[in-house]
């Protein structure tokens, strides 16, 4: 059975020659100009030099047996010193190992010592017999990439006893890294036609230049400059382009050129069948000297059938075979007869309504010289995905316009900066930032098509106000006052997460005709006690039934929103009510939705609209507690924006009392409609991830005492009697949207409340 021992402790040292002999040290530096430090010093290169480690000294102790690895029946005798002990912290594409270089110094079991100079080699066998070794050992890295770091972990493993070998663990301490800087080579890409129709040909240069101080490349160990480039999908490489028309550098004296015919697998001089061919490399035979530089090139067709956009092709420079260092991209727009426009717009509410997305012409604005982006949606999943390249870029008009011309046939994005410096401070935009277009992806069309009014909407969405609660005014010495300060995220959303875009549109007015009687209602003396407790959001304060021997009839209307972005996919009528009187089986709840404009009942009466004390929610509350029931009508009619503005629809809510006495009563807080759309609200776009809020008082007059939410801190500074306090809260988000809000009727809706 073979062991392995491990002997981590002391093994391993980067600068102690503690254990060298006197005499071998000073031949070492002497004769050898070796001592631990890397002849020429330094540990950082660029792409293509060499960099040699710190010298490592590795004590090797007793080499014993150890095993037969070679099977000839004779222990090895061996040793083995790498300079990579853990793979994990080393990069392999920054730095390959070209040569180690050093001595090993064998103390003989008979006295004296045995040296073993040696080159390209890290494992030693049939050592003699010996009463300890030690090893100065260098290594020599070729920088393959910038910037980079390698991390040496020195490691050894050393026969000991017969069929045991000891290794150590503790790969160094202190040793430095390697690092590879950034080089001073550029890469340059262009082609000789930004846009063009079908059929084309394209002619790529590739111009790059050594503006450091140092020659770069290493064609000795096989590691040159080399250019290489890919030929676009649904192109064809032009036979003998990437041979014609090129630059050598001055004091290169030749490059060799590599083509592959399976997208990189293979290589060879060989170009034909040109048809075939899917990269190219140009492989320089001489270093890239300091100020030189040269251009290469090639040609591409694009047939009349190329199906995209747009033709990208990027380029790269590197060290051999190794990845590139540096990359330079560059596209060709194929022109076609579409075109997308659209506006960048103040979403404030100025005609219309606030944060709907939806440019108001009639008021809203339009904000200026703001970047919209065009981008080409290859797999037409309407996402940007890392592999689909930027077209264009415009800045929009003086006008707050903008337009894409021009445009083949195809699945297309536009995204605006929501970062431009020229946006308003602390604006978001209201409007999805990405918008996908097809412009006749299926080229159904002959004459162009034109996507128009494709927005986006941007406003001050953080609203914050500050009320004082204490009860009387004014307040006197040592009682306390009591501030509230809210924040809400104005923008479309329900307040409470992401997803579809959902509205809360609250009532906001308590229907009477011209005699004082609601919609479908009785006479004024039958209908419900303080009905305009009923309106706005839920607040504690209710509108209540008197059920007596007739029905009670609730007109409420004002349930307005106005245009919003999307269409509608569910609505449902919400009340928030508790019992009073607790409901039995015989008193029934009528909810009804009330067509304004034809002052009829939408849809029947029936168990989805009648509720009473032996169904939910009163089958299961008590008097007293707070409900919310909830009633989908979607199915009643086809919705649109327009039955929420201007008074359209309402509700109808009757209390009806059944036979005997006591009965049941109702408290209605609020009542809403529920609108969920096809949109998306609360994405990363609208949510206000970070909410900091500062306040300040008059410490003289004023001393803290809590608050809730507590702050994450409380300082006052300067002097009587000019004292300030400050209350600082880093972070009161997430806020996410909670309404488009209509400046007419300003409902709050608040998602951050401190006290």
């Amino acid at each position: 059975m073979r062991n392995e021992i491990s002997a981590a402790a002391n093994k391993i040292w980067p600068n102690g020659d503690n254990k060298v002999p006197v005499v071998y040290r000073q031949a070492i530096a002497e004769v050898l100009g070796w001592d631990t430090f890397a002849p020429g010093g330094g540990t950082t290169a660029y792409p293509g030099e060499t960099v040699i480690t710190q010298g490592i000294w590795y004590d090797l102790g007793n080499v014993g047996a150890g095993f037969d690895n070679d099977g000839d029946l004779v222990p090895d005798q061996n040793a083995w010193l790498q300079p990579v002990g853990d793979p994990w912290i080393y990069d392999p594409g920054c730095f390959r190992l070209v040569r180690p270089f050093g001595i090993v110094i064998v103390k003989l079991r008979n006295g004296g010592e045995h040296l073993i100079p040696f080159v390209d080699q890290l494992y030693f066998e049939r050592l003699p017999d010996n009463t300890g070794a030690v090893g100065l050992v260098f290594y020599e890295y070729l920088a393959m990439d910038g910037a980079c770091t390698a991390i040496l972990s020195p490691y050894q493993e050393v026969a000991s006893g017969f069929d045991n070998e000891k290794f150590s663990g503790d790969f160094g301490t202190g040793i430095p890294p390697i690092e590879s800087q950034n080089p001073a080579v550029t890469l340059n890409k262009t082609v000789d036609q930004a846009a063009v129709g079908l059929p084309a040909t394209l002619r790529y240069t590739l111009n790059y230049t050594n503006s450091g101080s140092r020659a770069v490349g290493s064609p000795a160990y096989g590691a040159p400059i080399v250019v290489r480039d890919a030929i676009p999908a649904g192109t064809t490489y032009v036979a003998g382009s990437a041979a014609s028309a090129n630059q050598l550098p001055t004091g290169v004296s030749a490059y060799r050129i590599l083509y592959s015919h399976d997208g990189g697998s293979s290589w060879s001089a060989n170009e034909s069948p040109a048809a075939s061919v899917t990269h190219i490399q140009w492989w320089l035979r001489d270093k890239l000297p300091a100020g030189a530089s040269g251009s290469v090139g090639f040609s591409v067709s694009a047939p009349s059938g190329y199906t995209q956009p747009v033709v990208p092709n990027t380029a790269g420079l590197s060290i051999g075979s190794a990845a590139p260092f540096v990359e330079a991209s560059t596209t060709t727009l194929i022109t076609g007869p579409n075109t997308l426009s659209g506006h960048v717009f103040r979403d404030t509410g100025t005609g219309g309504f606030f944060g709907n997305a939806i440019y108001d012409t009639s008021g809203e604005s339009l904000l200026p010289n703001v970047s919209v982006g065009l981008y080409h949606d290859a797999d037409g999943d309407g996402a940007l995905d890392a592999d689909e390249p930027r077209m264009e870029t415009t800045a929009v008009t003086y006008t707050g316009a903008y337009s894409f011309t021009n445009l083949l046939d195809g699945n297309y994005l536009v995204q605006v900066d929501i970062d431009d410096a020229d946006l308003p401070t602390n604006w978001t935009i209201t409007s999805r930032s990405l918008r996908s277009v097809d412009l006749d992806a299926a080229s159904a069309s002959t004459p162009g098509v034109t996507q128009d009014n494709l927005n986006f909407g941007f406003a001050p969405a953080l609203k914050l106000e500050k009320f004082l609660l204490n009860p009387t005014n004014p307040v006197y010495e040592n009682e306390q006052i009591t501030f509230e300060i809210d924040l809400s995220n104005r923008l479309p959303g329900d307040g409470v997460s992401s997803g579809a875009c959902r509205y809360i549109i609250p009532a906001s007015i308590a229907n009477v005709d011209s005699n004082g009687v609601p919609p479908g209602g009785q006479s004024p003396a039958a209908e419900w006690t303080d009905p305009d407790f009923a309106l706005g959001l839920a607040d504690g304060r209710f509108a209540k039934t008197n059920m007596a021997n007739n029905p009670d009839v609730l007109g409420l209307s004002g349930f307005n929103l106005g245009n919003q972005e999307g269409t509608i996919t569910s609505v449902v009528a919400r009340l928030i009510l508790t019992e009073r009187t607790e409901m039995r089986a015989s008193d029934e709840l009528y909810v009804r939705v009330w067509d304004n404009t034809a002052d009829q009942q939408v849809g029947s009466d029936g168990a989805a609209n009648t509720f009473n004390g032996s169904n939910a929610p009163f089958n299961s509350t008590s008097a007293g507690t707070i409900s919310t029931l909830n009633m989908d009508v979607t199915a009643l009619r086809s919705w649109s924006w327009n039955d929420f503005s201007n008074n359209a629809f309402g509700l109808q809510i009757t209390g009806n009392p059944g036979p005997n006495s006591p009965k049941g009563e109702i408290n209605l807080d609020a009542a809403a409609y529920v609108v969920t759309t096809n949109q998306t609200c609360g994405n990363d776009d609208t949510i206000l991830n970070t909410v900091p809020l500062t306040d300040t008082y008059d410490a003289d007059l004023l001393e803290f005492v809590s608050a809730d939410i507590p702050p994450d801190s409380a300082t006052t500074t300067g002097t009587a009697p000019n004292t300030v306090g400050t209350l600082t809260w880093e972070n009161l988000g997430p806020l996410y949207p909670c309404r488009a809000e209509d400046p007419a009727s300003a409902l709050p809706a608040l998602t951050a409340e401190v006290q």
